[in-house]
């Protein structure tokens, strides 16, 4: 029908077809947990099987239009990491600075403040090429699901997030970074030489 009515033009045919079917909206995934078998194929829960869960690299939540995901372990086996090595800082760009809290809770985009820092990390936090530091805002929604996370993350063979200070990739400053708690929930700013958990985070988008 569309060549008909392109005088059988094929091309024009063609472009009003790939219009017409990219147009289509996507069906949105549903809110819950996610294990993530990789950067571009991940499962939610409801449908995961054991199989998959113990073949995923990461554990996400979605909730609305917002999604945050942590690798199974912390980096260096555990060990509390300085962001950023002493003679590395200081370091970051200002436009990726949060000077407030509530500037901190807005910073959703974590593999790019990541990248802000990602020639001055320390070298024992080891990202992987599609991992990056989860953002302030990222880690607060870990947090306010914190039970379903910890139990996909056991199921998957991976360690529980524990009840201490996760550093954020969220600045403040050329020498500060913003933390989150997760005993008591909250936030706040340290020098980015200073030693805390890391917990990184796979480049995936639902």
């Amino acid at each position: 029908l569309l060549v008909k009515n392109s005088n059988y033009d094929l091309a024009k045919a063609e472009k009003l077809y790939n219009f017409v079917i990219g147009e289509q909206p996507k069906e949105p995934k549903p809110d819950g947990i996610y294990f993530i078998l990789s950067p571009d194929k991940f499962i939610h829960e409801s449908m995961a099987t054991d199989v998959e869960k113990h073949c995923s690299i990461a554990v996400g939540v979605k909730m609305g239009d917002k999604f945050a995901n942590v690798v199974l372990h912390n980096a260096a086996d555990g060990e509390d990491l300085a962001l950023c090595l002493g003679d590395k800082v200081p370091c970051g760009s200002e436009q990726f600075f949060r000077w407030t809290f509530n500037e901190a809770m807005d910073d959703w985009n974590g593999m790019a403040s990541t990248n802000d820092m990602r020639d001055s990390l320390n070298p024992d936090i080891n990202l992987g090429e599609n991992e990056y530091i989860p953002s302030v805002a990222q880690l607060h929604l870990i947090l306010l699901n914190i039970n379903e996370v910890n139990k996909a993350l056991v199921e998957a063979g991976g360690e529980p997030m524990q009840d201490d200070w996760y550093w954020s990739s969220t600045e403040y400053s050329s020498y500060f970074a913003w933390l989150v708690n997760f005993n008591y929930g909250g936030a706040s700013y340290c020098y980015k030489y200073y030693n805390f958990d890391v917990r990184p985070a796979v480049a995936c988008e639902l």
